[in-house]
């Protein structure tokens, strides 16, 4: 009776160990997404564009992954001109997808075919973060999320409240007041056959803002909060 009893504890542990293992996957690469390419620049401001800023948030981040050994790829090293479908090709169910952009706002707040466009308006500005519930592994997609964005607010980042405001292009589901929103059908999130997360880190058509992203000091902020995310999710070699 003790042997079987024993026997049976040693199960239940075993099937324990299997479950937990099971629910706390850990991932063995990220594939980093420099959103868009020369040809598409994306934001403007009144000396530079958005893809600009993406890759020197990125090109740093790269430095900063060769430092702590975290194995990457990036999705569009060459700057081609990228399909979206493309932009996820090298994700699997062993990576996590992080596409890096910079954000505008809606165009009742900002002329956005006048250089500079510039707004002050107070609900745009900061981060954010956004997931797709059409993406295959979305529970796990959001407790990402929600690390990235907890670890920026430890950091003393501020999120963007524009994308939740119930207005034309925007209305999206607040996931998390930290800064986590819902955002369906944006293609490289959806499609991914990861975890995907896409970060705005910072609204570039807002001065105050622009001036932190020019901040090496921010941006470090900003990749310190990335790290800290993939700490705890890619499986470290030693």
């Amino acid at each position: 009776m003790n042997r079987f009893n024993s026997f049976s504890r040693l199960l239940i542990l075993f099937s324990l160990i299997l479950f937990c293992c099971s629910i706390t996957h850990s991932y063995t690469y990220i594939v980093i997404d420099p959103g868009h390419t020369p040809q598409n620049p994306g934001a403007l401001t009144n000396k530079k564009n958005e893809f600009y800023y993406n890759q020197l948030l990125v090109n740093e981040l790269i430095d900063r992954l060769i430092i702590e050994q975290i194995p990457f790829v990036i999705s569009n090293a060459h700057d081609q001109e990228l399909q979206l479908n493309d932009r996820v090709r090298l994700t699997s169910k062993n990576s996590i997808f992080l596409s890096i952009h910079h954000d505008s706002v809606q165009p009742k707040y900002c002329n956005l075919s006048k250089i500079p466009c510039r707004t002050n308006y107070e609900q745009a500005k900061g981060f954010s973060i956004f997931i797709s519930k059409k993406n295959p592994f979305y529970n796990k997609s959001l407790s990402l999320a929600k690390k990235l964005a907890y670890s920026l607010k430890a950091k003393g980042l501020g999120s963007s409240k524009h994308h939740g405001e119930k207005i034309d292009h925007e209305n999206r589901e607040l996931l998390d007041p930290k800064g986590v929103y819902r955002y369906d059908d944006l293609v490289v999130l959806k499609k991914a056959k990861s975890p995907a997360l896409l970060l705005e880190v910072g609204v570039i058509t807002n001065p105050n803002d622009l001036k932190n992203i020019e901040k090496e000091s921010f941006r470090k902020k900003i990749i310190d909060a990335i790290i800290d995310m993939l700490r705890g999710a890619i499986n470290l070699k030693d």
